[in-house]
Parts: structure tokens; C-alpha cells; sequence
């Protein structure tokens, strides 16, 4: 069965739809090359990036496998382009991230932002933007409060460290070492965090 059977056989037709089945069918978790499912942060040298197929059997996946999913669907059931992004926090350390699409309609930038088992965050739905800055800037905002909330950074943490990547469809399998490299040979954005936040 291809990916495009898969979304019209379980009416996965609508942006909405889309969201709603990822929430409650993807868990988090990542997949390594030898095709074992693991429920914990990913690690870079044996983590695969999943096809879109993959993901729809395994139904585990970090941020990097589900926008892939969504990539996916988008090319396959809309004429809307789209735009992936990837921000980190570069501690050189964890380098806590994630991932966002974003696709455009009616003159805007809308990104979408699936739950993960229902798990739902301030973010999670589909949000409209009128540019690429005003999408960057909510989305450094929503990702700046989701990591503290999570502990994710350092008590001392400068967001001067927090780095945003447009970036390409990745080769399918590749790991965490490769997905950065090829995330950052994509185009950076600007983040401005303003005052408030220095």
C-alpha cells in the first residue's frame, strides 16, 4: 500500500485531519537501523530517519520522522508549498530542537504543529502568519517556553545559542549526525528574541 492509499483509505483529506491522526497514532520515540523502537532521547549514531511509510507501520517517531509524514502527505493531497524548519539550542552538549512545517495558503504562512498521542502543547493545531519573520518569531517564542518547561536548557542559558534552519527532504535512513549536517547546509533564518529575553 503506498502512503497515498494509506491517507484516502483512513480519510486523512484535510489539514485537520492530518494533525488529528498523528495525535492519536504516533508516539513518541525513535527507530534505529536495525529497526528497533526505542522510547527515549535519540541516539545520533544509530538513530534512521524514517520513511513516511515506515512511520505509518511503525506509528514511533521524533519531530525529524513526523514532519517527513508530513512533507509526505502535503506533497501527495495539496498543491501548497511547504517549508521545514529545525531550531536547536547549541549547548554542545544535548542541543535540545525541533522541527516545524509550515505551508502556505491565501497569502500566508500557516504552520502546523501536531500533538504527539494527544499530548497537547500551547502550540499544537494549525496557526497563520502573515510572513517568515512573524512565523520565526512565534515559533523561537512557543519553542523558548516549551524547553523551559521541560528543563531543557541550562539555568544560564543566552539565547544568542538558539540557531533556526529552512531546510530540504532529507535522504530517508540517514542519523542524527547526518540530518544535522544536512540541516545546516539549508538557509538560516533570523531569530530576534528581543530585550525581554537577554
Amino acid at each position: 500500500m503506498t502512503s497515498v492509499d494509506f491517507y484516502r483509505e483512513h480519510q486523512i483529506l484535510q489539514p485537520a485531519d492530518l494533525l488529528s491522526w498523528i495525535g492519536q497514532n504516533i508516539l513518541f520515540g525513535w527507530r534505529d537501523r536495525a529497526g528497533l523502537i526505542h522510547h527515549s532521547v535519540n541516539n545520533p549514531e544509530t538513530y534512521s530517519l524514517q520513511t513516511p511509510t515506515e512511520l505509518l507501520v511503525s506509528h514511533v517517531g521524533i519531530c525529524w520522522d513526523v514532519v517527513e509524514l508530513m512533507r509526505d502527505w502535503f506533497a501527495a493531497m495539496t498543491d501548497f508549498q511547504v517549508q521545514t524548519y529545525y531550531i536547536f539550542y547549541d549547548d554542545s552538549a544535548g542541543c535540545p530542537s525541533h522541527t516545524a512545517l509550515t505551508f502556505r495558503h491565501n497569502n500566508h504562512i500557516c504552520w502546523i504543529e501536531p500533538p504527539y498521542s494527544g499530548a497537547a502543547l500551547p502550540f499544537n493545531g494549525t496557526h497563520n502568519y502573515g510572513d517568515e519573520a512573524d512565523f520565526a518569531h512565534a515559533f523561537q517564542d512557543h519553542v523558548l517556553k516549551c524547553f523551559q518547561a521541560f528543563r531543557y536548557l541550562p539555568n544560564n542559558y543566552d539565547v544568542r545559542n538558539f540557531r533556526l534552519y529552512a531546510y530540504s527532504k532529507p535522504p530517508a535512513h540517514i542519523n542524527g549526525h547526518a540530518m544535522r549536517n544536512h540541516i545546516e547546509t539549508g538557509r538560516p533564518v533570523p531569530l530576534n528574541f528581543g530585550q525581554n529575553h537577554i
